[in-house]
């Protein structure tokens, strides 16, 4: 059964924000409405979307090359050091990496619209692809 809880569609609501789905937003403002949400937040929503949209300012992409100068992975961090060090305990890979360049992005949807392209591009070795284009 599908969940239509206020929460639940609060959720979907924005995720599809998130995803620029003009459509999913509209199903899910729709359906809160006819649930007679007013559009209040608790205090502790309110506190979620004021950090969303402090992290949001701040967001970085990085990408790891080899000692060649080959791509091995594209990602989107706030700090770029501890995602580094997050590779280097996870990652089979982190023994190949030569080199790290961070760029810095005006927002985390840019950041991450920016590893998309980037690995649609120019094919880091480990990350997963998405074949999809935009």
């Amino acid at each position: 059964m599908l969940d239509t809880s206020p929460k639940r569609l609060r959720l979907a609501k924005g995720i599809a924000l998130d995803n620029n789905d003009r459509q999913g937003f509209r199903a899910a403002n729709k359906a809160l409405a006819k649930m007679g949400w007013d559009g209040s937040m608790t205090e502790q929503e309110a506190r979620e979307i004021e950090l969303e949209v402090e992290n949001d300012l701040i967001k970085t992409a990085l990408r790891h090359f080899d000692k060649d100068g080959n791509l091995l992975y594209v990602g989107v961090s706030l700090n770029a050091i501890e995602r580094t060090i997050s590779h280097r305990d996870k990652s089979h890979w982190h023994q190949d990496i030569a080199r790290i360049e961070i760029e810095w992005l005006h927002s985390r949807s840019a950041a991450y619209y920016a590893e998309k392209k980037a690995i649609q591009s120019e094919h880091p070795r480990y990350n997963i692809r998405d074949a999809s284009p935009s």
